[in-house]
């Protein structure tokens, strides 16, 4: 990164450990300490599901990093996102700060081997597959556990259920949100049922049980309202709360996806030179524009075909043929559904991070270049639309 970057920055800018201590996960954010803590309190008496087979790990923080300009050097090549872990001191008191290191830095490897004693050269089961959810994680565009446990289990790593169901009631907005686009479903599913038995209270405790456990039986009548077959249930069930979840953040996203493109648009460059040419720089703003509007296009075609699939053809047709059978392909584009909104939310993230939490709008040319550089990294133009893991989209 430029020298202009020493101007801009602002050591408040930087976010302390303690400030982690509340979060469990957020897209950006795996705190597994403290859902480790939680899900052990929850379970007094019974084993408590385990992420790492390292305890250690087990109590980190795993975090999507922008990497800074005077990072860039712990790297043998340039990219704009790294996973960091960071391994507190105390997992109960953040405050003491930890150890913190970013996969796919120079000194990564040793590391990992001195502090927790992962090498890949040892014939050790549990360091390996404990390596092996690191290089995940590490290839994920988003840490939202839906898209972490797909891609788990597409790699063949069994994600203890436990964590994504907890997620999913950590986020009380979130929670009541996807109940509420259950509710007409399970209310049309149960239209033969009495009134007395079809309460509001009591379609609530049924999507609660449901949420709790995809498995549990107690919405077989939905299951064969949908008409699927109950070997094919669990999954089924699984992809529709995933793309309910994906539903509900690009939602949210909206109006930070809306001040990124109006602060990209208005943006004032100064200072053109040999060095950053004004040709190039106003290329490189319309390339990175076309780019995220592209992703977020994508985005948007991929909720509109839910929507239509969901709400157009199943609960306002009363029909569940078509819905069915988007259920059945849905696994396929759940990925990508993670994919996109995770891209998006690197690009306005980082530019949050340089220009709108400062309200800067004047930005110096070369430094301007550096920035849609890192940008038009985060995601190539032939990433998305794939089926299936897709690797490295933090560092593409």
């Amino acid at each position: 990164m430029s020298y202009w970057a020493l101007e801009l920055r602002k050591p408040s800018d930087f976010r302390s450990l303690e400030g982690l201590a509340d979060v469990r996960s957020n897209g950006r954010v795996l705190n597994l300490g403290a859902i480790t803590r939680d899900l052990a309190q929850a379970n007094p008496v019974g084993r408590v599901p385990a992420f790492f087979a390292s305890s250690t790990l087990n109590q980190s923080i795993i975090v999507k990093h922008n990497i800074r300009d005077n990072e860039r050097h712990l790297f043998a090549r340039a990219q704009p996102v790294a996973t960091k872990l960071i391994l507190p001191i105390d997992p109960e008191n953040l405050a003491l700060g930890g150890v913190t290191f970013m996969l796919g830095e120079r000194q990564a490897s040793r590391i990992l081997r001195d502090k927790l004693g992962l090498s890949r050269a040892t014939g050790d089961a549990r360091a390996q597959r404990d390596l092996k959810i690191l290089d995940i994680l590490d290839s994920l565009a988003t840490l939202d556990p839906f898209i972490v446990r797909e891609r788990f289990a597409v790699d063949g790593v069994d994600l203890p259920e436990a964590f994504s169901a907890f997620h999913l009631h950590g986020d009380n907005a979130l929670y009541e949100y996807m109940k509420s686009q259950l509710l007409p479903l399970v209310r049309l599913a149960m239209a033969g049922v009495p009134a007395s038995k079809a309460n509001d209270r009591a379609l609530e405790r049924l999507l609660d049980e449901i949420f709790v456990d995809s498995q549990n039986g107690k919405a077989e009548f939905l299951r064969e309202a949908l008409r699927i077959e109950p070997d094919k249930w669990p999954a089924a069930l699984y992809v529709w709360k995933a793309a309910l979840f994906y539903e509900y953040r690009a939602k949210s996203f909206e109006p930070r996806w809306r001040r990124f493109i109006e602060s990209l648009q208005s943006a004032k460059l100064y200072g053109f030179s040999t060095l950053a040419p004004a040709e190039v720089v106003l290329r490189l703003r319309v390339d990175l524009m076309d780019r995220a509007l592209r992703t977020k296009g994508h985005l948007d075609r991929l909720l509109e075909s839910f929507n239509q699939a969901f709400r157009q053809d199943l609960i306002g047709q009363g029909t569940p043929e078509s819905f069915r059978e988007y259920l059945m392909t849905l696994n396929d584009k759940l990925y990508n559904f993670g994919v996109a909104y995770g891209v998006l939310e690197q690009i306005v993230g980082y530019w949050e991070y340089w220009f709108i939490a400062r309200g800067t709008t004047a930005i110096p040319a070369e430094f301007f270049m550096d920035i849609c550089r890192d940008l038009l990294n985060v995601v190539g133009p032939s990433q998305l639309g794939r089926q299936g893991p897709v690797q490295n989209f933090a560092r593409a």
